[in-house]
């Protein structure tokens, strides 16, 4: 199929509304610029999306303009006309995005045919019919197929962090213990908010089980929730609004931080797009429509870096969340739940664990991370995990038991003789001898 981009020296791509519909893009994005090394690509979309994108070797310019309603783009024409691109390829669906290109003076203008808006495109795409929900990042990618003539094969989000970004977000999160967290309570509608006493009890749960420190997240206008959590969070957050968090320093903050916990909303994307673990919380949203791919690997036993928690995740198939929303509420994800995901996510990040023989020991198991495991009167025997088979019979083992008397005979069981099997009988000097293994062995 012969590309209607093939001879095009000035494409403009209208972005969506949204940040986290934007960082889906990107994938698409990514293929105009490989494909069309020598056009000129312009990005045109609202206030901030800029930030979102700077770093990102795949435009050459970004235009931002007033996006919101119909008098809003149409009432001032002249940057986008300035813009003289030969070509306009439509993200957004809306009838508005349609009438911009139509007035842009573009004579190629490219887009999914919905609204009836095929009449302002000269090259209306039939839309796939689809009976279950899809994924933004694919609607973007096939479209751009369609205007390429050529397979996205690479569908994994991308975005990148300037030095200022990066030490921005090093002064929001300096003085945390690590492992660091966010919290990003906040979204565009009430119903897709985990409550605010769920995310204060999340935070005394993480410092209370890995010592993490905690920092709460959202824009000026979610003020009163941020302060809601920290008031009751026990001493265990802080509130980045009151240490002038911008979107480039939370983008940078993302960025350095161990592990975001989110609503569906656009941190969660950022995370995706910085590759950075996230736990991401859908209710009457349908995760299937924000689908992110993995970054392609060789290594398929790489850990996930995002762990979704669904308010009903045994809804059939055919059945979209949107629509049963008194049945995917946000109050049926517990803390426990929540808790139980974060420790995994801060522990896939961790190059060691040190634990009691306690839940994080078999997590790190799970995710075949290093670990010192303590035991006293708690016969080990009881929680044996077996070692994933390798070939590589020379593999370091990735657990490291330290037995208070590692000497009972085999048919004394350590639960019975609790006054011999004491924890204070395993001496700091073999703790710090067993980590040092295990990560000399890491970084043979």
């Amino acid at each position: 199929m012969k590309s209607p981009l093939r001879n095009c020296k000035r494409l403009c791509v209208i972005l969506p509304s949204w940040i986290g519909d934007t960082v889906m893009a990107t994938p698409a994005l990514r293929a105009l610029r490989t494909h069309l090394p020598n056009t000129h690509i312009t990005l045109l979309g609202r206030a901030g999306l800029r930030t979102i994108l700077s770093g990102l070797p795949i435009f050459d310019e970004c235009v931002e303009h007033r996006m919101r309603g119909w008098l809003g783009p149409l009432s001032n024409l002249k940057p986008i006309r300035a813009i003289n691109a030969d070509a306009m390829l439509l993200f957004p669906n809306s009838m508005r995005s349609a009438v911009i290109a139509f007035a842009s003076g573009a004579r190629t203008r490219i887009g999914w045919n919905r609204q009836n808006r095929g009449w302002f495109l000269s090259h209306p795409a039939t839309p796939p019919f689809m009976t279950t929900p899809y994924s933004s990042v694919d609607n973007y990618c096939d479209l751009t197929e369609l205007a390429l003539g050529a397979p996205i094969r690479d569908r994994s989000v991308q975005l990148n962090c300037s030095v200022e970004e990066l030490a921005t977000g090093f002064r929001l999160l300096d003085g945390l213990p690590m492992p660091r967290v966010i919290l990003n309570p906040g979204a565009n509608r009430l119903d897709k908010r985990w409550s605010t006493a769920n995310f204060a009890a999340l935070a005394i749960a993480l410092r209370d089980t890995c010592g993490a420190g905690v920092a709460v997240s959202g824009s000026a206008d979610e003020r009163d929730i941020v302060d809601a959590i920290v008031s009751a969070s026990d001493g265990a957050a802080i509130s980045l609004i009151e240490r002038d968090v911008t979107l480039a320093g939370l983008k940078g903050a993302i960025a350095q931080a161990d592990l975001l916990i989110t609503n569906d909303t656009g941190p969660r994307h950022i995370a995706a797009g910085l590759n950075k673990p996230c736990v991401s919380l859908f209710g009457p949203t349908d995760h299937r429509f924000t689908t992110l791919h993995e970054t392609p690997s060789a290594n398929t036993s790489e850990v996930a870096r995002e762990w979704l928690l669904i308010a009903d995740p045994f809804l059939p198939k055919e059945v979209i969340a949107n629509h049963v929303a008194q049945i995917a509420r946000m109050d049926r994800i517990s803390v426990g739940d929540v808790t139980h995901a974060g420790l995994k996510g801060a522990i896939a990040q961790a190059d060691l664990l040190i634990t009691n023989d306690t839940g994080p020991r078999h997590i790190a198991a799970g995710l075949n991370k290093p670990c010192v495991s303590l035991f006293g009167p708690t016969d080990h025997r009881f929680t044996t995990l077996h070692e994933t088979p390798s070939a590589n019979t020379s593999e370091v083992a990735r657990e490291w038991l330290l037995i208070a008397d590692p000497f009972l005979p085999k048919e004394v069981i350590a639960n019975h003789v609790a006054q011999i099997a004491r924890m204070d009988r395993i001496s700091v000097g073999d703790v710090t001898h067993a980590a040092t293994q295990l990560l000399n062995a890491k970084l043979r």
